[in-house]
Formats: C-alpha cells, structure tokens, sequence
C-alpha cells in the first residue's frame, strides 16, 4: 500500500467516494475460500504511519478524494494490516503542497538517538495525551514521534536570530583594563550582571531529576549523556574577551547546590577506532564498534546554567521565549541600577532646595509621640535621623531635576533609560470602600447552627464540665498507702476502690449530670431546648440533640482520661516498689536471711 502512494507522501486518510461501489459478483468457481487471518489487536488500535520526508508544517490533504476500490467478499488476504483497508490509486497532487524541507534533519543531530554514544530516547519530548487514547484522537506514540521530528527540522540558531539575540551578549560581559568606557553613547553599557538571576523556571517542562533520567536504559545501571546543545566558549582560551557558541554537548549530571547542569562537549568523528565504543555517565568508553554511524567522541566539561542549556527533547521556540525573558528582565535591571547610580552621584549643590523646618518638626512630634520610646536612646538617633531625612529630602529633588535633563537632552542621554512610573488612580471617593456584607443574614445563621444562643445554656455547660472534671482526676486504685500490706489485704482495698468508682459512676455522677440539665433547661418551654419533647424526630433536629451530643462526648473522655491516670499511677507504684531490684543480676541468690537483705 505505501509503494502505491505519490512520490514525496506517506500514507494518506482516503475521502470517502461519492457513491458507492457497484457489488462484485462472486465466483461461484471457487467455493472454497480462505477467510482472512484474524487480526491479533483490537480494530481500535490506531497505527501510525510515519512520513521520511515531508516536513510536519507541510501535512495538508489534496482538495480532491482518490477514488477507493472496495475488496469484494470474494477476495482473499494474507496481510493482517491491509485487511478491511481500502485500496487507494495515485493522488495528483498539486506543485505547491510536494515540497521538501529546506533543511534534512537527517544529518548527524538527526541520528543522535541512533548514536551509541547517547541514549536511546535521549530526545523523547514530552506530551499531555493519555496513553489510551479513545478512536479518532492521534495515540501517544505518533504525537511524540511527531513532536521529536518537529523538535529536530527546527534550526535553533535561527530562531535566536529571527528574535534578534545575540549569544554573545548572553554572556556577562568581564571588565577588564582594556575596555573603554561604557557610559559612552558610541559605546553602550554591555551586559554585567548574571542571565541566570533573571531565569524563570516556569519554561520549564521537567525538574533535573525528569531531564537526567531521559539517558537511562532499562535493563542498563549505567546511564548515558543526555544529549542537547549548550553555550560554550568557541576557543578554550584564558583570554577576558571569549566568543560563545552552541555546541552539541552530552549532560551527565546535576549540582543541586551550583544549579548547574555537567555537560561534555561532543565531537564528531567518522572514523570507527578501537578505543571507541559506548561511553557511559559513570565510567567512560567501553570498547565496542559501530559500523556505519558517526561515532561522537567526548571532549571537555563544563558546568553550566539551564539558561544556556536546550535540551534536543524540549521545544526550541519555547527555550528562545525564555531567553528573552531573561534577556529583557536583565536588561530593565542593569538600566534601573545604572540610573539609581548616576542619581546617587549627582552632587548636592546649595542652590538644591531643602526640607522646611516646620515639616521637619511635625515629623519628629509624630515620631516622638509613639508610647514605649526609651527617651535616652531618642536623644542619641535623633541627630542622625534628622541627618538621613533631609539627605533623603535632596536625593528626591535630584531626581526630579535628572528625569527633566534626561527628557529634555533624549540624545545625550540616550544611554539612560528612565524607570517607567505606574499610573496614578484617583480615587472616586475619599474613604476606603468595603465590600457589602449580609450580616443579619450571617447573624441568623450563626445562630440557628450556635447553642450558645440561651443564657440557661451558657450557665449548664459549666457545671457539666466541672462535674466531668472531677471524675477525670479521680483513681481506680488506691495507691496512697504508706503502710505494709498482705497480698490479700492489697486486694481487697483495691476491690473496694472499684465498687466505690463504680457506685459513683453509675449513680451519683448521671443523677446529678441530669438534675443540673433539668434544673437549667426546664424552664425554657417548648422550643429547641424542649427537655420534655416526646416525638423523635423532633427531637433530632433540635439543639438539644446536639448539646446532649456534646455532653455525650465530655464524659467519654472523662473515663478515658480516669483510665489513663489511674494505669499510670499504679505503673509508677509498682516500679517504685522494684526500683531496688531492677539491677539484680540473673544468677542471684536470695539466702535465708531476707531481714538483713539490701533489696528492701
């Protein structure tokens, strides 16, 4: 079927005809008839068939269907892909839609996945498509093959040219005794500060750790370079002046602490020697050949930024968009600080205005009446802060008189450029303006969900808590005995101690836990706190259902805390009985005379 197809084309989708085919009529000659192979994968399952040639820019469908000839029930077939596959005829296709891309991707950076050097699926970009995909959206495979391809055509350094940036000047510039001066307008101030600072990480489609595991290999515990481009020096000299350049590097790891990535520059070699072979991350060359592919031979290594580093598996046009990111944030910086700069050395002449001494006073009677002011230390900065205040004072009027020079002279000064100042707003109204709040809305809710809404309530739940309160602090066992007692002795007190807790838990405490609800809520009636509601339902969805809840919940951690004291306690009691004989070794012995033993 694909050798069928117009020279310069892969496989294309078929129109359906206009009118269907007339049936065939069968050949009664043949009555036995091979029925076609089955077809392992479900007929979901979309294939994708790739194109060699044609650019991804240049997939457009001819206006006009080739006719389809239909396969008649007749037919037999022995090639599960061209079962239930229309038959296509040749497509004419017009000159302007068969053109070849202007550049062959299929060079050296094309064949980089194939290259033993780097891995496999070095340069897989990365899609948001689900891995199944439902009929009639373009599978996951083919996107990434689609994407990678597209990633390959595009020619980097153009795409820096076309936005106008330079690579040089992605690089700060070194001052050195040599240079002339950059204040100049025949010479203008070159970049000095940093492109990494202004790098934002959002561009970013994957974190180091995504980008290094793109070289490893299942099966493999050697991980291979990552393979991309990066900004080097052009010539690896010592001079201050180097030029930079993009060149095919290999990255090998990352430094979480530098934020820079470990590349290798790349050579490219023809020749197959012995001593090249498969280059790992972690132990360099393995001897190996390689018939038939450039072999890439490693050089030196660097540490770069990501700012000046493109990996082959992400989208170029996206890298250019946050270079001149970084470029335009670095370039507003440097003129900020250059203008606060050339303000800052503006002299302070006397004809500059000063600050009024009535101004002045009111400033320091606003200060000085802040409560907590130590008045000794006050006496000491007070000087000074009157010092900074008028210095302050001039430095604003210099400003003003240089925004004006600058405007007026926009040639001379044509090295400056002035901060842009946000547009003041004028307010409509002198007060602040609040948002509208529904507050008897807000009040009436809060209140229909609040039990605290009854003076009666507010005066039980103190009561309540104090009641719960003493039986947390209460004990099960009686561990305050100073006296010497008999096993048997021990444990009567102790069943003792259990009925009296037990009496009082089960009679004392609920009788006067109910009197002190009855004796509150009684006298409020029919309503939420309704104590002599008799229908269930009603009572349900009153508030006495959740107070009682509420209630219900104070005394389940009563006991708890009443069990959990009394266990410590009588913990603490028998280590304290042991502390004597807690180091005693295993192979003691007592004796018969226990009177005059130390373990007492």
């Amino acid at each position: 079927m694909m050798k069928k197809n117009a020279h310069g084309f892969g496989a294309h989708v078929p129109h359906p005809p206009s009118k269907p085919p007339e049936p065939k009529p069968s050949n009664l000659s043949h009555r036995r008839r091979r029925l076609p192979l089955l077809r392992e994968s479900s007929l979901n399952v979309q294939e994708g068939l790739y194109s060699e040639i044609i650019a991804p820019s240049r997939f457009q469908f001819p206006k006009v269907g080739p006719e389809i000839e239909q396969k008649s029930l007749g037919q037999s077939s022995f090639q599960s892909s061209d079962y239930n596959t229309p038959k296509v005829t040749a497509v004419k296709t017009p000159p302007n839609q068969c053109m070849f891309p202007e550049k062959n991707y299929q060079g050296p950076i094309s064949h980089v996945s194939q290259n033993p050097y780097f891995c496999r699926n070095g340069d897989k970009p990365k899609v948001r498509i689900p891995y199944q995909t439902t009929p009639g959206q373009i599978p996951r495979k083919l996107a990434i093959e689609r994407c990678r391809r597209e990633y390959l055509i595009l020619d980097f350094e153009q795409l820096l040219a076309e936005k106008g940036i330079d690579s040089n000047l992605i690089m700060p510039r070194r001052p050195n005794s040599s240079d002339e001066d950059v204040t100049t307008p025949d010479n203008p101030v070159s970049p000095y500060l940093a492109l990494e600072i202004f790098d934002n990480e959002d561009y970013d489609c994957r974190t180091p750790e995504d980008w290094l595991a793109l070289g490893s290999t299942e099966g493999s515990p050697h991980q291979k370079p990552v393979p991309g481009k990066a900004l080097l020096p052009a010539e690896e000299t010592k001079s201050s002046c180097l030029e930079y350049s993009w060149h095919l590097v290999g990255v090998l790891d990352y430094s979480e602490e530098k934020r820079q990535y470990l590349v290798q520059k790349v050579h490219q070699n023809s020749k197959v020697t012995e001593e090249e072979g498969n280059p790992t991350r972690n132990e360099g060359h393995k001897k190996s050949q390689f018939p038939g592919v450039k072999l890439l031979l490693p050089g030196t290594k660097y540490w770069v930024p990501r700012i000046r580093l493109l990996f082959f598996a992400e989208d170029p046009r996206v890298f250019v968009e946050r270079i001149q990111f970084a470029l335009h944030s670095r370039e507003n910086t440097e003129a900020l600080i250059f203008y606060h700069l050339a303000v800052d050395c503006m002299p302070i002449s006397r004809t500059t205005p000063s600050l009024d001494t009535d101004s002045l006073q009111r400033m320091k009677k606003y200060a000085l009446s802040t409560p907590g002011l130590r008045q000794n230390i006050i006496d000491k900065c007070i000087g000074d802060l009157e010092k900074q205040v008028k210095l302050d004072y001039q430095c604003a009027m210099n400003h003003m008189d240089f925004d004006k020079t600058v405007m007026r002279n926009p040639k001379q000064f044509s090295h400056i450029t002035l901060p842009k100042k946000d547009a003041e707003h004028v307010p409509q109204k002198g007060c602040i303006p609040v948002p509208h709040y529904d507050y008897k809305n807000n009040q009436a809710a809060f209140f229909v969900h609040s039990l605290l809404t009854k003076p009666e309530v507010t005066c039980v739940l103190p009561e309540i808590w104090a009641e719960c309160n003493k039986v947390a602090t209460m004990k099960l066992f009686n561990v305050t005995s100073n006296k010497l007692l008999q096993l048997d002795e021990f444990e009567m007190i102790q069943n003792q101690m259990h009925t009296q807790i037990s009496l009082f838990l089960r009679e004392s405490w609920r009788v006067t836990l109910c009197y002190s609800i009855r004796s509150n809520l009684g006298n409020i009636g029919k309503g939420t706190y309704n104590v002599n509601e008799s229908l269930w339902d009603m009572y349900k969805m009153s508030k006495l259902y959740r107070l009682m809840t509420m209630v219900h919940f104070k005394m389940q951690d009563s006991l708890r805390y009443l069990v959990q004291n009394s266990l410590v306690s009588l913990t603490n009691l028998l280590l304290d009985a042991c502390h004597s004989v807690l180091t005693c070794p295993q192979d003691l012995v007592w004796g018969n005379n226990l009177i005059t033993s130390p373990y007492k």
